[in-house]
């Protein structure tokens, strides 16, 4: 999820930069923990979905800040993975429609929730290739 341009207004230009580098770390970390995931133990894919869906949180919103949307509105979604990327597809982002209907498949699911929680519900949620593709997206 990248397409930010190189000049931003000075009053964004922390903050976006910031979850930037943020949403970079998440990704790096979501990648060397996919490598731990142990087939028939789904609790050892949480780590890996946590810090994906956390990046691809950051990488949206650091998008809509880009785009002027208010920091504390943006932080006021919550983990809402939908919304950020409706606000984000209305500010001009351009997503797959399967990395979008991804994104609502994610919060409908509240997958951040059960990643953090309820490992017993890991086997119901998305395909680990599934949220890699969105995370490259």
């Amino acid at each position: 999820m990248t397409g930010l341009p190189e000049q931003q207004p000075k009053d964004t230009d922390s903050t976006v930069e910031k979850f930037l580098r943020l949403a970079k770390e998440y990704r790096k970390s979501a990648e060397l923990l996919q490598r731990e995931y142990r087939r028939g133990e789904p609790s050892s894919s949480a780590p890996f979905r946590l810090c994906a869906i956390h990046a691809l949180e950051l990488y949206l919103s650091a998008f809509l800040i880009h785009k002027q949307h208010e920091p504390s509105s943006v932080r006021g979604l919550q983990h809402n993975l939908s919304e950020r990327a409706k606000r984000a597809l209305d500010s001009g982002l351009a997503l797959r429609k399967q990395t979008r209907l991804h994104l609502d498949q994610l919060t409908e699911n509240r997958e951040y929730l059960g990643s953090r929680y309820d490992v017993e519900t890991l086997k119901q949620f998305s395909q680990l290739n599934r949220i890699r593709a969105t995370l490259d997206q």
